[in-house]
């Protein structure tokens, strides 16, 4: 699919990148962004390549609940929000820019970040809960290993509820 260059969201995602990219970057994003940066990996790779490997990670709010969990918090461990729209948020490893502006979009950001890991710790506790009161060693929750797009899910266990309340307490 080509960049839709017609979308304004879209397009300010991409002047802010070619206004801050240097030619080593390389660029976490949507599909669509190879067709406009040399250096953009698509979110496929997410769960080929490890976070170490970028600079910026362009996430599409409506399309993280598709990247695996831990992918997007690792992301947020090296990076911090250097620009927030409507549609994406912009993570930057570079320390000289400067941090993204509270506003609306970036709550929202936050929020969807933390949705996520409270749906992935309630899924693991509710695995927990039906692992635990099985008489049967054969009804235990066995969740999916991949998406209709091939991305694995990454399970949480209940030692990892602590590491999230953790990171989010840090993004927040």
């Amino acid at each position: 699919m080509p960049f839709p260059s017609h979308d304004p969201y879209w397009v300010e995602v991409a002047t802010f990148l070619d206004n801050h990219i240097t030619d080593e970057d390389d660029i976490f994003a949507p599909n669509e962004f190879e067709y406009r940066f040399v250096h953009s990996f698509p979110y496929s790779t997410a769960t080929l390549m490890p976070v170490s490997g970028f600079q910026w990670f362009v996430i599409h709010k409506g399309l993280a609940e598709k990247l695996p969990l831990s992918f997007l918090l690792d992301a947020l461990k090296k990076g911090r929000p250097v620009f927030v729209n409507p549609v994406f948020a912009i993570l930057s490893s570079h320390a000289q820019l400067p941090p993204a502006e509270s506003n609306e979009d970036l709550l929202s950001f936050n929020r969807t970040i933390r949705d996520l890991a409270q749906n992935a710790r309630a899924g693991s506790c509710a695995a927990e809960k039906l692992e635990s009161t099985s008489s049967s060693p054969q009804l235990q929750f066995s969740p999916p290993q991949t998406t209709d797009l091939k991305v694995s899910i990454i399970t949480i266990c209940r030692n990892a509820a602590a590491t999230i309340e953790k990171t989010l307490q840090q993004v927040a």
